[in-house]
């Protein structure tokens, strides 16, 4: 179990602070597992290789790649400008962190798949791959520096 973040604003003349303190991290994942009902059990995947794997594709990769590769295209045409507050790898980390798509995928597996027992599978690949695109997000973020930083 990890400590609360204390997180801190500050107004631009600097006179007043506001302290907010984040739940910690365990709280929300547990909160949403809970309410989406998902069974972690073996028998929710059998039979459902391919679907789960496509789940966690898009993900951990589509939903990365395509944040990093428009933002590199849009930056390449002129049509943006990359700021050098961050660096392209705290860019990559923002990318995978985008793959914890947990609510809006539910909402989509539910409207998507009729079959019980491939909505059971789909939860569950959403599940794994929310907890492994935030522990991605974590390392890539870990020690990044920014671009003015490095």
């Amino acid at each position: 179990m990890s400590l609360p973040t204390i997180l801190t604003a500050r107004q631009y003349d600097q006179e007043t602070e506001i302290s907010l303190l984040a739940y910690p991290p365990p709280v929300l994942p547990t909160f949403a597992l809970a309410n989406a009902g998902v069974v972690l059990s073996a028998d929710a995947l059998d039979g459902h290789g391919l679907l789960v794997l496509a789940i966690m594709t898009r993900l951990m990769l589509g939903k990365p790649l395509g944040l990093i590769g428009a933002s590199k295209i849009a930056v390449r045409t002129g049509i943006a400008e990359k700021l050098g507050a961050y660096s392209w790898r705290q860019h990559a980390g923002a990318g995978a962190l985008a793959g914890i798509g947990f609510t809006m995928s539910l909402f989509i597996a539910g409207q998507a798949f009729s079959s019980a027992s491939e909505f059971a599978a789909a939860k569950t690949a959403i599940l794994v791959a929310s907890v492994s695109a935030r522990t991605i997000g974590a390392i890539i973020l870990w020690n990044a520096k920014s671009s003015s930083e490095a």
